[in-house]
């Protein structure tokens, strides 16, 4: 029991790092009755990720599917990645993503001015105590990604004091939220079980759905209207651009290559 509190009470990163100290900078471990091989070692992480990549594209196969998570870069498999991979490699050139600082800006200006209310508060009052520094960076990444991967512009961390959030900072929030329940079941569950239960992904599954839907209502608004806007969706669509490929994969590529890139987050100001 204190080990199961050790690894589910400590972040991904946290637990890596322990074991690693514990265990030496390679090591192999169960994941449920899934054995993995966890290599810490940069040079032969560098040799693995880079010199052998070729070899060794496809990562740890998920017991869950989901028809669009299936697509993006951490999930796809060998023709399947490197079609995903073709599209989104012209789209993360740094000239191209530099054209997305502004919309990044405007979020670190809302972080500020949040971070000067909360410190300019009167002393010892609820309002001048930052409770919670994670919630803070988790509020200010969802508003980098509303803005540049999904079009819209949100004010998490004032929307949250406020007590009145936004559709887009309500499932953003869910987003970032695994269920430990469905954690456990999809680690040490079959995965025959796991289509009964009709298990797709760790993630909270309204809270995935309203991003596929809102980046499918994107991507229509944006064939058909021909408007332009230096973000995210608009880098994949350049890159994807033909008509006859869009309708080929019916938007839920473009809506995997979006996700994995902005992953987390009023649905209707785009």
């Amino acid at each position: 029991m204190g080990n199961m509190h050790q690894i589910f009470g400590q972040s991904r990163g946290e637990g890596d790092q322990a074991r690693s100290r514990e265990y030496g900078k390679m090591y192999g471990y169960y994941s449920g009755s899934s054995p993995v091989l966890m290599v810490t070692d940069a040079h032969l992480v560098k040799q693995l990720l880079v010199k052998d990549f070729g070899q060794l594209v496809n990562r740890q196969k998920p017991k869950v599917h989901h028809p669009v998570w299936d697509q993006n870069l951490f999930n796809a498999e060998d023709e399947q990645w490197r079609h995903v991979r073709t599209i989104t490699s012209p789209a993360f050139t740094s000239g191209k993503l530099r054209a997305m600082h502004g919309l990044m800006e405007r979020s670190i200006n809302k972080l500020t001015t949040f971070l000067d209310g909360v410190t300019s508060s009167s002393s010892g009052s609820k309002e001048g105590i930052l409770k919670d520094v994670k919630e803070v960076a988790a509020g200010f990444t969802i508003d980098v990604i509303a803005s540049t991967s999904f079009a819209t512009e949100t004010n998490c961390n004032e929307e949250v004091r406020a007590g009145k959030k936004s559709p887009f900072v309500h499932y953003g929030q869910k987003f970032f939220w695994v269920n430990p329940a469905r954690a456990l079941a999809i680690i040490f569950s079959p995965e025959w079980v796991l289509n009964l239960l009709n298990v797709k992904s760790f993630l909270d599954p309204t809270a995935l759905q309203w991003f596929i839907d809102l980046s499918k209502e994107m991507v229509s608004k944006r064939v058909s209207s021909g408007q332009k806007r230096a973000d995210l969706v608009q880098l994949l669509l350049d890159a994807k651009v033909e008509e006859a490929e869009l309708k080929k994969v019916d938007y839920e590529q473009l809506t995997a290559d979006a996700d994995v890139k902005g992953k987390g987050f009023e649905k209707k100001s785009l």
